[in-house]
């Protein structure tokens, strides 16, 4: 029987398995210690995930306490000569909400009117400063206060102005939160909370605020552990392992709640007994050492029955074909015949994507090639259409400036010559003359207009600049919104296309400011640069959302890419909730114009 040889496939195959084993174990044995800390960091992770959680539900809180007392607010305003009925309704408000424990007005003095739950010390509760917050502030206010003279009274009050018809603060009302509100959580805690574990709410004197589970048994009690209490008063976040009073060990983690509800700090602890927190550990761990074991042994012998000529010839042929293909050689094939074993399957699979991409590859590369053919054709048509709605709009608003402002003045010349010829006898002829004289000049007016509108004069006879001035002028006349241009230089000369094309993106930009920004103010700003022309619109309105930005269906928007795409220029739409929009255009200064000159001439 031939002996295998220190140098072969299948010696060092094994070699390598054996070899493989080492650092495995190796790292098993480090996984022992490694994963224990990890545990524990586990543990301080939930500590901060439920005290984040904790935080949230706060907020929640606030925001319905607000919510509640701007409904009472509005009630209270209406029928505040009516103590009963108000008391009434607060009285069934308060059934609502578990986490109340009284609601009621007081005062700007800070006097009580009326509350859902009358009781002796509420004025005790209701903190002058408080009433004297909420006028000044005219807002919702909320504090911590303290009255009976116990921790156990210890609770969080909110307030809201109400507003008389004269603007003045009449009274406030108030709502006064329940001492334990920390235990009504409105999510499931136990979800989120490990096995076996605790749950425990403490303030900066060790006194229990919540604890789970069973919260009966430890609200308002002093925490058993006066070693864990000052640990956290001393590193505020961390986890620590103590024993208890009974010598079972215990992991806490533990941090601080941010919360703006109680004036002394609050602390979350998490803590789950030592031995149950290591349990699943040290069960993994032997799981994974009999599967280390397992898998050696099938590497092992996987390795003693390969062999070159079955194994790795075969995936050599593979991987090299692979290479070649990765490379960019889409022609590659692995050469192995199609029949035979999975791995003579693998490289027909193989050999049949490689074809399959190959033939990809050169439909792709067709239809990129047509896109780009398609594109320029589109393009072109925009060119065409915009340069022929461009010389429409000019022969429509010559005609019409020319034709009809010409007769409409004739007609208004004979008119007056008409009236002139009338005596004073004919008093209600002259009247009639003179109304048809104003409606003549209304007409006149709307015929400058209109076709100002459809192609503005001043854009051919003084450039852009004076059309960019007018046009915002107009603006400014018919919305009211006050508009700010700005030159640099004052005087810009473009050609004739190109100022069009800035003078409809401009006009666009107007547009969709009257109809959708809500704005008071439009700034904006013409700049040319010795290699492009810039043009930037800002507004202050409510902002255009990034979803509008990229919607096939705003029309106006596409309208502005296309013209400013076909002279190779960028344009950037940014909307800023409730601080406005800024539409930035920016288009180089090449030959792209003369270009664009000669097509349209050859048109």
């Amino acid at each position: 029987m031939k002996q295998p040889s220190f140098y072969s496939l299948r010696f060092h195959l094994i070699l390598l398995v054996i070899i493989a084993l080492i650092p495995a174990l190796g790292l098993q044995l480090h996984a022992i210690w490694e994963q224990r800390q990890n545990t524990l960091a586990e543990v301080g992770a939930n500590a901060f995930r439920l005290a984040d959680l904790a935080g949230r539900e706060e907020g929640r809180l606030i925001e319905g306490a607000r919510e509640t007392l701007i409904s009472i607010s509005q009630f209270v305003r209406f029928h505040y000569n009516e103590p009963e009925q108000c008391r009434t309704f607060m009285a069934s408000l308060l059934k609502q909400y578990q986490r109340y424990s009284n609601l009621g007005a007081v005062k700007p003095d800070g006097a009580l009117l009326f509350s859902a739950v009358p009781r002796r010390n509420l004025a005790e509760a209701i903190h002058p400063l408080l009433v004297r917050h909420v006028i000044d502030t005219r807002d919702f206010v909320i504090m911590d206060t303290r009255f009976g003279g116990g921790t156990e009274q210890s609770s969080v009050i909110a307030a809201y102005p109400v507003i008389d018809n004269n603007e003045r603060v009449s009274m406030a009302v108030f709502v006064l939160f329940d001492p334990y509100w920390f235990n009504y959580f409105e999510f499931d805690l136990e979800t989120h909370l490990p096995e076996k574990s605790m749950l425990t709410m403490i303030d900066s004197e060790g006194f229990i605020l919540a604890h789970y589970p069973n919260p009966e048994n430890w609200i308002g009690q002093p925490i058993p552990n006066p070693e864990l209490l000052q640990t956290i008063l001393r590193q505020r976040k961390g986890v620590v392992a103590l024993p208890d009073s009974d010598g079972i060990r215990w992991l806490h983690g533990y941090t601080t709640v941010l919360t703006s509800l109680k004036s002394r700090p609050v602390y979350l602890v998490l803590s789950i007994p030592k031995e149950f927190a290591f349990a699943d550990l040290d069960r993994r761990l032997i799981r994974n050492l009999i599967g280390i074991g397992i898998v050696a042994l099938l590497a092992i012998i996987a390795a003693w029955l390969g062999g070159d000529f079955f194994v790795l010839r075969k995936i050599n042929a593979i991987a090299e074909a692979a290479r070649r293909l990765r490379d960019g050689d889409l022609t590659s094939r692995t050469g192995l015949p199609d029949r035979g074993g999975e791995l003579n399957q693998l490289s027909h699979a193989f050999n049949e994507m490689a074809s399959e991409l190959e033939r990809k590859e050169s439909q792709r590369q067709a239809a990129v090639d047509q896109l780009k053919v398609s594109r320029e054709e589109l393009r072109s048509l925009s060119l065409h259409l915009q340069t022929a709605i461009e010389q429409e709009r000019t022969r429509i608003a010559r005609e019409i400036h020319d034709i009809l402002g010409q007769e409409l003045t004739a007609l208004k010349m004979d008119l007056s010559w008409l009236a002139n010829k009338l005596t004073k006898e004919e008093a209600l002829l002259l009247g009639k003359s003179k109304s048809m004289a104003a409606l003549i000049d209304r007409t006149i007016e709307d015929v400058q207009r209109i076709s100002s509108e459809l192609r503005p004069g001043i854009l051919d006879d003084l450039g852009l600049t004076a059309a960019i001035e007018w046009q915002a002028e107009e603006f400014q006349k018919r919305t009211g919104i006050h508009c700010v241009v700005n030159y640099n230089p004052e005087d810009i000369v473009l050609g004739k296309e190109l100022s069009t094309t800035i003078f409809r993106i401009f006009q666009e930009a107007l547009t969709n400011i009257m109809r959708h920004a809500n704005a008071t103010e439009v700034s904006v700003r013409l700049e040319q640069q010795p290699d492009e022309i810039m043009l930037d619109v800002m507004d202050n309105g409510k902002g255009i959302p990034e979803a509008r930005v990229s919607d096939h269906n705003s029309l106006g928007l596409i309208g502005i890419r296309e013209r400013v795409r076909f002279w190779r220029g960028q344009v950037d739409i940014t909307g800023w909730p409730n601080k406005g929009t800024r539409v930035s255009v920016r288009i180089p200064l090449d030959m792209r114009e003369e270009a664009y000159d000669k097509d349209t001439d050859s048109r």
